[in-house]
């Protein structure tokens, strides 16, 4: 486990810290073991902690201790395909009858994922790129999509529009709601400071870790638990698409507060506004104001769309002063701000040099690239996306536009680990 991660952790229930009560390595070189503070005992499996309270957790935990992390990570990887009400309590009582015969040891292996869970932990670890390994562990086709293409999503646009006041700053960054990497990925791309991501899954940030950014600092933490940091540990946090779908806001708002340093920045990105978000998978969204007063500190807010079309549209600056609302946008909110001021003349991928990663939505040829189609289920994610893109560029638009197609996904800054050689494009 990474030491600097350990340091700044804290217990999220009696806030103090952790030390190492066991720690070891798989034969495949991660790292496992349990960290322990006054209340409790967490497992850390591949160097990540988990700081949640269940059965599950628990059984990991206990599986680690008898030596046995391989089980401990096919048990976490498979947990959302296979889950049952009850199953990881369940899992713990099979996993102490292995032994038995059939029947019994039929039911054990069920319970507990039995040969599926190790025929998906070996498969991902076989894989050598996240776009076939994600395949393999029980995510839908269409999400899988979504994934994929997620840097051509203009949500993600705003990553790249905020990444001036990331590397203007130094210190320590928190990724809120990481999942599967991109973000922090391209945040570490840009910027040297040391990436931290929270995420409720352990899913997506192995995924993270395995595939996409493996310096990232990440840990899976109990939803609705206070944040496992100490106050001010933090000079940036990011939440791209997530603070919508927290349902205490308020507490989340003041957490949020509290381990950012009252000069650093708290960036709410691609936040859900209710006028147009009414559906239950939307989370549950606020107006404008009513985000705002979540929060203590100086607040401004930005209509999304406008904020990125200026972004894309070679705009030099951004500058906000106060809230805009748009009763037909998403919002961007900049908290710990009395001014939004951007220069994106000063953008740390202005001048994009070396080898890309082709975005999978687009098809490689030897004259040029060409656009695929979103499944209609995201049409909305990627409207902006396709209509501020070409279906089509040649080779010499590649070359020639190549800062523009990075800020717009089209290009990525993704590791060969992310889809197959094929799609590297120098520049």
């Amino acid at each position: 486990m990474d030491s600097r991660l350990l340091d700044a952790l804290q217990c999220p229930l009696c806030k103090n810290v952790f030390r190492k009560r066991k720690r070891g390595r798989s034969d495949r070189g991660s790292d496992f073991g349990v960290i322990e503070c006054r209340c409790s005992e967490f497992p850390v499996v591949a160097g990540i902690p988990i700081l949640r309270n269940d059965a599950l957790t628990e059984h990991v935990k206990d599986v680690i201790l008898n030596d046995n992390p391989s089980v401990a990570l096919h048990l976490l990887l498979n947990r959302p395909t296979n889950f049952l009400p009850g199953r990881p309590s369940l899992a713990k009582l099979a996993s102490k009858v292995r032994h038995l015969p059939d029947p019994f040891s039929l039911v054990s292996r069920y319970l507990t994922g039995g040969a599926t869970i190790e025929s998906q932990f070996n498969s991902v670890e076989s894989i050598d790129t996240f776009d076939e390994a994600v395949r393999t562990v029980g995510i839908t086709n269409r999400y899988c999509q979504y994934l994929l293409h997620r840097p051509f999503a203009q949500s993600f646009w705003n990553c790249h529009a905020v990444l001036p006041l990331v590397t203007a700053e130094t210190g320590p960054v928190l990724d809120y709601g990481g999942g599967w990497g991109h973000t922090a990925q391209l945040l570490k791309i840009a910027t040297s400071r040391p990436i931290f991501s929270l995420e409720v899954d352990f899913k997506p940030l192995y995924f993270t870790k395995r595939y996409l950014e493996p310096e990232t600092k990440g840990v899976i933490i109990e939803r609705g638990n206070d944040l496992p940091f100490s106050e001010d540990a933090f000079k940036t946090l990011i939440d791209l698409d997530g603070f919508h779908y927290v349902h205490n806001k308020n507490g989340t708002a003041s957490e949020y507060e509290r381990v950012t340093r009252a000069d650093g920045s708290i960036l709410l990105l691609h936040t859900h506004n209710s006028n147009i978000n009414e559906r239950a998978n939307f989370g549950a969204p606020l107006r404008a104001s009513e985000y705002a007063e979540c929060f203590s500190r100086e607040t401004i807010g930005v209509p999304e769309r406008d904020f990125l079309t200026d972004f894309v549209t070679a705009s030099d600056t951004y500058t906000a002063s106060d809230t805009s609302v748009s009763e037909t946008q998403e919002f961007n909110f900049f908290i710990g701000h009395d001014e939004v001021s951007i220069d994106w003349t000063d953008h740390p991928l202005s001048n994009p040099s070396g080898e890309f990663t082709l975005n999978p939505l687009y098809e490689k040829s030897a004259n040029g690239i060409t656009r695929g189609t979103v499944l209609p289920a995201f049409a909305r994610e990627f409207d902006l996306s396709m209509e501020a893109t070409n279906e089509y560029y040649s080779r010499d638009e590649i070359h020639d536009r190549a800062r523009e197609l990075l800020y717009k996904g089209v290009l990525t800054t993704l590791p060969p680990t992310y889809t197959s050689s094929d799609r590297r494009i120098s520049i």
